[in-house]
């Protein structure tokens, strides 16, 4: 729990029941490795894209509904071109992932492919 100091963290503890504590402790997003085999690894990383708010964004509607940032074709995008693969936990995709949206990834070149559907 990085968010909290090891002073808050004892003052909660010291005033809550422990399921009560427990249970507000696990709103909070911990981190995680990431697997070691690729394509475990890569469909992890999708899955952290979808729940980006950036790289999640969705476009269309009912069965035409598509993640407008993530192209059909990410195996070559993830592997190669963003660098994903070199991330070793979940907040380092996270922490890549920002940097991409500051930097207005994806290019155009990119988008004028088909999407991953929802």
């Amino acid at each position: 729990m990085e968010s909290l100091s090891k002073e808050q963290l004892l003052l909660l503890q010291h005033h809550l029941t422990y399921e009560t504590y427990e249970k507000f402790i696990s709103m909070f997003d911990t981190d995680e490795d990431m697997p070691v085999e690729e394509h475990l690894r890569q469909k992890r990383i999708i899955e952290i894209m979808k729940k980006h708010d950036y790289w999640g964004e969705i476009q269309g509607w009912g069965d035409n509904r598509v993640y407008s940032k993530i192209p059909a074709s990410w195996e070559v995008y993830i592997t190669s071109g963003l660098e994903l693969m070199l991330c070793d936990t979940k907040y380092k995709v996270i922490e890549k992932l920002d940097m991409l949206e500051r930097t207005k990834y994806p290019y155009e070149s990119w988008l004028a492919g088909e999407y991953l559907s929802v």
